[in-house]
């Protein structure tokens, strides 16, 4: 009777919580002894079912928080473990279950945080999308007490980048036990203090979370995932890279030749969402450019040898209905590469800066579809505001996608610029492989 008494007691402060959106509670503040079926359509937004009267078992599920995986249970946090609660709450054999975990008695909790929205699934995933409870016991409270009087804070630093080695900013970095929360800089750097057997996460939208345990190790770099998507579907809340036409556009590099030092503004003209820039991106780049090629952003201080953005854009699947191009093999990608893009006006130096960054992604298929949209034709993607403007603007963006077999497509003619005067040049690219899968299987 005394654990049917501490699962009651559990199972009102929980459901009350995520039910009020109430974000903290002293567990010792809620004491009744109430079976959890009396709760049964007393809390607005939540269900409490119970499999018989007195002994059954009980689930807490949220009403307010739909899922297309059906799944509408709240993830538990206890000292930092994670449970699914997709176990029920068992009354009659005398243990509790929140997930996995053991009877919880009330007089053991410090205290309950509710987490919930876009901030819970930054945190926690996509598990945490109807809410997260997080329970942190008196005890959990003691030993992380004892743990950090006997440890000094470590200095941590590193650079998180994607999968393709590109910088990421505005990273979310949460550290599971003190709570405290950090963001990477413009460049993907980040420094902050923790304890030594810290649990921290690394969390933004569209890629996949990583969580790392601090050891003595002072720089750690770190790797997200982009996270993978369903064709066709789009969960309420949740972005999607490539649903309905969406892209990334990646690693449009932007070079300026003035003939003497000039001092510029540039803006960029982008409708769509800024990822990440180098040097940072603020309204505009102030810049003063060299006739080699050096930039100096006066914002920042620095010298860099090119100018740097990516982003997302949602384009309409007519984007994507290709009527010319090229068809290349793995094998003809090189010698491919270096012809058209010299053709249309890059030197040797941004050539092989082009080839560098794109060819190990082309490489990864045996088959590529290439179409550059050049020039007047790269405004679809994006507009520069340069002031004073440059005389000659080349640019030069690849859509591509693999195939499974050699097809055929019109040759695609590219216009070729000579240089003079103030030169700009940019070049930038995306793999458009699902988008066009989706378009051809409509």
């Amino acid at each position: 009777m005394k654990n049917l008494k501490s699962i009651s007691v559990a199972i009102l402060m929980l459901i009350s919580l995520l039910a009020t959106g109430q974000e903290t509670s002293n567990a010792t503040e809620t004491k009744k002894s109430n079976l959890a079926n009396a709760l049964s359509g007393k809390i607005p937004g939540v269900s409490v079912t119970t499999s018989t009267p007195v002994a059954g078992s009980s689930k807490i599920v949220s009403r307010c928080n739909a899922s297309i995986t059906g799944n509408n249970k709240p993830l538990f946090i206890v000292d930092g473990i994670p449970f699914d609660n997709n176990n029920e709450i068992n009354g009659g054999s005398g243990s509790s279950n929140l997930g996995t975990h053991p009877t919880i008695n009330p007089d053991d909790i410090e205290s309950v945080t509710v987490v919930k929205g876009e901030q819970a699934i930054k945190l926690y995933g996509s598990k945490a999308h109807v809410g997260v409870i997080l329970i942190t016991t008196k005890k959990g409270n003691r030993l992380e007490a004892i743990k950090t009087t006997n440890r000094r804070k470590i200095k941590l630093k590193g650079t998180i980048t994607d999968c393709e080695n590109n910088t990421i900013s505005n990273v979310d970095i949460f550290n599971l036990n003190t709570k405290e929360t950090f963001k990477s800089d413009s460049t993907g750097k980040y420094t902050i203090k923790a304890y030594e057997k810290n649990l921290l996460q690394f969390s933004k939208n569209d890629f996949e979370s990583q969580r790392i345990l601090i050891q003595k190790k002072k720089e750690i770099n770190i790797s997200l995932k982009m996270k993978p998507t369903i064709q066709g579907i789009k969960s309420k809340g949740v972005k999607t890279e490539f649903g309905n036409g969406q892209i990334i556009l990646r690693k449009p590099v932007i070079y300026l030749y003035p003939k003497e030092k000039t001092d510029i503004d540039f803006q960029l003209n982008f409708k769509g969402e800024l990822l990440t820039t180098f040097p940072k991106y603020d309204k505009n780049w102030t810049l003063t450019a060299y006739p080699d090629g050096k930039i100096f952003d006066k914002k920042t201080n620095r010298f860099y040898t090119s100018l740097f953005w990516d982003g997302k854009f949602d384009f309409p699947k007519e984007h994507y209905n290709y009527k010319e191009g090229f068809v290349v093999s793995k094998n003809n990608l090189n010698t491919f590469l270096i012809e058209k893009l010299e053709h249309i006006g890059l030197n040797t130096f941004e050539t092989n800066d082009f080839m560098q960054y794109w060819l190990p992604i082309l490489e990864k298929n045996e088959i590529n579809f290439i179409h550059f949209r050049v020039n007047t034709d790269y405004d679809l993607i994006s507009k520069n505001i340069v002031n004073p403007k440059p005389d000659t603007s080349i640019r030069v963006f690849m859509d591509f996608y693999a195939l499974d077999k050699i097809m055929e497509f019109q040759e695609q003619i590219l216009p070729k610029t000579e240089r003079k005067g103030f030169t700009l040049i940019e070049w930038g690219g995306s793999d458009v492989s699902i988008p066009v899968k989706e378009r051809n299987n409509l």
